[in-house]
């Protein structure tokens, strides 16, 4: 599972969507990726509020399942689900491997996130 932080000024060392809105916090909510099509929204106390369309309102949530093709609105930012991961910045920490000299088996794995 991967998180990705939502915001204007969102962490650099984790996995994150950049939004340039003024409307939206510098860390504004998190998208979980679930696997199958579905997905986790929270809103990270943001001033504004995270939204989701349901049944052609918009309804403020804490946290709520949505698929790829739901509308979610934070702030004033509006997009679908897809059109926040097509955003998403992830750029994992190098990996640091030591092996057995005798035979190349990987003794010791580190990841520098």
């Amino acid at each position: 599972m991967v998180d990705y932080v939502i915001g204007r000024e969102p962490d650099p060392s984790q996995p994150r969507i950049l939004l340039e809105d003024r409307s939206i916090s510098r860390t504004h909510g998190k998208l979980s990726v679930l696997g199958n099509g579905r997905f986790i929204i929270e809103d990270l106390r943001s001033q504004n509020g995270t939204y989701v369309r349901e049944k052609g309102g918009w309804k403020r949530v804490d946290r709520a399942d949505v698929g790829s093709a739901d509308e979610v609105r934070l702030g004033m930012f509006t997009a679908t689900v897809a059109d926040l991961l097509a955003r998403a910045i992830y750029t994992p920490g190098r990996v640091r491997m030591e092996r057995n000299p005798e035979t190349g088996e990987i003794v010791k794995r580190t990841d520098d996130r």
